[in-house]
C-alpha cells in the first residue's frame, strides 16, 4: 500500500522549496530536478520526509520500500534523522543507473527511526522525476472520508477548491475514495456552481456549529447506503495540498485496532508565510488556548523532526478534522455555539487519540490579521459553556476576575461595544440550556453584529491613521512607574481626566491601554485589510459599563454553580439528531 507520494512545489509555493527538498539545484513547479554532476537533493523535509517513529507506533506498516523515477546515474544514500541539530543513522546506500528510469529500493525498517529520508548526489547530469513510499501490508479496513465543507458567501473559494479536488478525484483512481459534501450558510450556491459529483446542502445560518453538523447529519445518511465511515471538517477559504487526503486515508486504512477511533488533525501553515505553522494540534488549557508547534518554520533544517515531536493535545480544529462516524453520532452532534469554541468542546468530548502527520496541512490566513467585536461575546460564551461541562474546578472567584478583567481591558481601550458584548456573553450563559435551545441562532447573531459596529473603509481609515503615534505603539515599552498604574486605573486609564491629545492610532490586535492613555479618540487600525475603527472616551459610557458589571458580577456570585450543574447534566439535549432538526428549521424524518 502507497504511504505517501514525494511532492514538489506548486505554483503557490514554489517559494517554499525548504518544504519539499533542500538542494542547491534550482526547483520550480514543473515536478522534477534537474541535477548536474556532483548537485544533490535531500528530502528530510515536512512533506517528503517519512515519519517513522509515528507510522510505528499507530499503524501496522511492515517491509517498507521507496520507489524513485530517475534518468542519470546517482549515488544514494538512505538515513534516519534522529534529532533536530543534524544527528541521523545512514540505513543503505549504493549507485543507481537505471536502465527504465524506476528503482525500488528496501527500507531497513527494523533500523529505521525518527524520520526517514534520502540523499541523491548526481554522479553525472541526471534528473529527478519525483517517486512514493509504500508498504507491504495491506488496509486493515475499509476507509471513505466525506469531505464536510461549511462555507458562508465565500463562493469563489468554495468554487475553486471543489473544482481543483473533484479534478483530481475523476482522473486519479488514489482520490477513489473521497466524496465532498458542501453546506451553504448564505445559500448563494447553485448546483450548477459546483462539479456534477459534488453535494450541496443550503442551510439555515447557524454558524459554523450548525454548518458542520449539518454536514455530519448529511453525510450520516447517506453513509448508511455509500459505507462512509469518516467525516472530515474542512474550512471553506484554506488552500489544500490534496495530498493530504491521501496521507489522512492511509493513515485511517493502516491504523492499528487500539487507535481505530482516532482523529485525525491538520496542521495549520499561515497563507502569508506559508512555511510557518500556526498550530499542531491544541490544548484546551481551561479556554486559553495553547497552540502547539507555533511559529516553527518548517522549511528549515531539522523542522520536520521537530515538527513530529509529539507533544500532549485536546483537540484538533474543524479548518480539518477528520473524525469516524462511530464518534459522531446521531446522539453526539455538536454543540450549537455558532462559531469559536465549537471544534474546542467536541474534541474534548470525543477525541481520545489525535493522530498529527507531518504533511496533513492547509495554508490559511493568520488569526491576528482576523478581528471583529462580536467575536469576543461567542468566545467568552462559549467558553464559560465548555468550562462547565468538562471542568468542574473552573471556580466562580477565577471566573468573575477573569470577566472583570476582560471588561476593564475593554473600557480602558474606549471599547464599550466590546465590554458590553462581554457582558451579554455572561449573563446569555446564565439563562442555561433552555435559553440556548430555543434561541433563533440568526436573529441573534444579527443583533450581535449591530451590536459590535462596523469598519471603516480603507479610504476612510487612510484619512485618519498617524503613523507617528502607531509607531510608538507597536514599540517596546518600559516599565512605568508605579505611581503611574494606580493613576491609570483610579482614573480609568484616563477617562476621567482632561485629553492630553485629539486622537492616537493603534493596532487592532495586541494593543496596550498605555497607548491610548488621556487621548480623546483612538484609530483602531488593521494592519492587513487597511481597515478601522474610532472608539472614543466618553464618561458616561465608561460609568455605564462600570454599573453593569457590578450587577454582573452580582449575578455570577448568586447563579454560577447552577447554571455549571445544568450544563453538565443536560447538555445532551443539545447534541442529539431531533434537536437541531429543531434548530435548523427541517422537516423532522429524514
Amino acid at each position: 500500500m502507497k504511504l505517501q507520494n514525494i511532492l514538489f512545489p506548486t505554483a503557490s509555493t514554489a517559494g517554499e522549496g525548504g518544504m519539499y527538498f533542500f538542494t542547491s539545484s534550482k526547483m520550480t513547479d514543473s515536478g522534477q530536478i534537474r541535477l548536474k554532476a556532483g548537485e544533490s537533493l535531500t528530502t528530510d523535509t515536512y512533506f517528503n520526509g517519512l515519519s517513522a517513529d509515528k507510522w510505528k507506533k499507530y499503524t501496522v506498516v511492515r517491509e517498507v520500500t521507496l520507489t524513485l523515477h530517475l534518468q542519470g546515474k546517482v549515488q544514494y544514500a538512505l538515513f534516519s534523522k534522529v534529532d533536530k541539530d543534524g544527528g541521523e543513522e545512514k540505513l543503505a546506500e549504493g549507485i543507481l543507473t537505471p536502465d527504465t528510469g524506476w528503482e525500488t529500493l528496501p527500507i531497513p525498517w527494523e533500523k529505521a527511526r525518527g524520520i526517514v529520508y534520502f540523499r541523491l548526489t548526481a554522479l553525472e547530469p541526471s534528473v529527478f522525476y519525483g517517486g512514493w513510499y509504500t508498504c507491504a501490508a495491506p488496509a486493515q479496513r475499509p476507509v471513505k472520508i466525506a469531505l464536510d465543507i461549511c462555507t458562508y458567501r465565500r463562493e469563489a473559494y468554495v468554487k475553486e477548491n471543489c473544482r481543483l479536488l473533484w479534478e483530481r478525484m475523476t482522473r486519479d483512481p488514489d482520490f477513489g475514495h473521497f466524496l465532498i459534501f458542501v453546506v451553504d450558510n448564505g445559500r448563494t450556491l447553485t448546483p450548477e456552481d459546483l462539479p456534477e459529483g459534488v453535494r450541496l446542502f443550503p442551510n439555515a445560518n447557524a454558524g459554523g456549529s450548525g454548518g458542520f453538523t449539518r454536514g455530519l447529519m448529511e453525510i450520516q445518511q447517506a453513509a448508511r447506503q455509500e459505507n462512509i465511515t469518516h467525516a472530515l471538517l474542512m474550512d471553506d477559504d484554506v488552500l489544500l495540498e490534496p495530498e493530504a487526503l491521501l496521507r489522512t486515508y492511509t493513515l485511517l486504512s493502516l491504523a492499528k485496532v487500539e487507535y481505530r477511533d482516532g482523529v485525525v488533525g491538520g496542521a495549520m501553515l499561515r497563507l502569508d508565510k506559508k512555511s510557518v505553522l500556526v498550530e499542531s494540534g491544541a490544548l484546551w488549557n481551561r479556554g486559553w488556548l495553547i497552540s502547539r508547534k507555533k511559529g516553527l518554520d518548517v522549511s528549515l533544517p531539522g523542522a520536520c523532526l521537530e515538527s513530529e515531536a509529539e507533544e500532549p493535545v485536546d483537540y484538533t480544529a474543524w479548518w480539518y478534522t477528520c473524525l469516524p462516524l462511530s464518534l459522531a453520532r446521531e446522539d453526539n452532534l455538536p454543540l450549537p455555539f455558532f462559531v469559536r469554541g465549537d471544534d474546542v468542546e467536541y474534541g474534548l468530548r470525543n477525541a481520545r487519540h489525535i493522530l498529527l502527520l507531518n504533511g496533513i496541512c492547509i495554508w490559511h490566513e493568520p488569526f491576528e490579521n482576523k478581528y471583529a467585536a462580536y467575536t469576543e461575546y461567542y468566545i467568552l460564551r462559549n467558553q464559560l459553556i465548555a468550562n462547565a461541562i468538562h471542568n468542574r474546578a473552573f471556580s466562580l472567584q477565577e471566573i468573575r476576575s477573569y470577566v472583570k478583567n476582560r471588561v476593564m481591558e475593554e473600557v480602558y481601550m474606549y471599547r464599550y461595544r466590546s465590554a458590553q458584548l462581554l457582558m451579554d456573553a455572561v449573563e446569555d450563559f446564565l439563562k442555561g440550556v433552555d435559553w440556548l435551545k430555543q434561541t433563533d441562532a440568526q436573529a441573534l447573531h444579527q443583533e450581535i453584529l449591530k451590536k459590535g459596529g462596523t469598519f471603516l473603509s480603507p479610504e476612510e481609515t487612510a484619512q485618519l491613521f498617524d503613523q507617528e503615534s502607531y509607531g510608538k505603539s507597536i514599540a517596546k515599552k518600559t516599565e512605568l512607574p508605579f505611581f503611574h498604574k494606580v493613576m491609570r486605573r483610579l482614573t480609568v486609564n484616563g477617562t476621567f481626566l482632561p485629553s492630553a491629545v485629539p486622537m492616537v492610532s493603534v493596532p487592532v490586535l495586541g494593543n496596550l491601554e498605555i497607548n491610548v492613555y488621556r487621548a480623546e479618540k483612538a484609530l483602531y487600525y488593521d494592519k492587513a485589510t487597511g481597515r478601522g475603527f474610532v472608539a472614543q472616551k466618553d464618561a458616561k459610557q465608561a460609568k455605564d459599563c462600570l454599573k453593569r458589571l457590578h450587577r454582573v458580577e452580582r449575578r455570577l456570585s448568586a447563579e454560577y454553580e447552577k447554571t455549571n450543574h445544568q450544563f453538565r447534566q443536560r447538555y445532551r439535549e443539545l447534541t442529539n439528531r431531533k434537536f437541531w432538526q429543531a434548530y435548523l428549521g427541517l422537516p423532522p424524518q429524514r
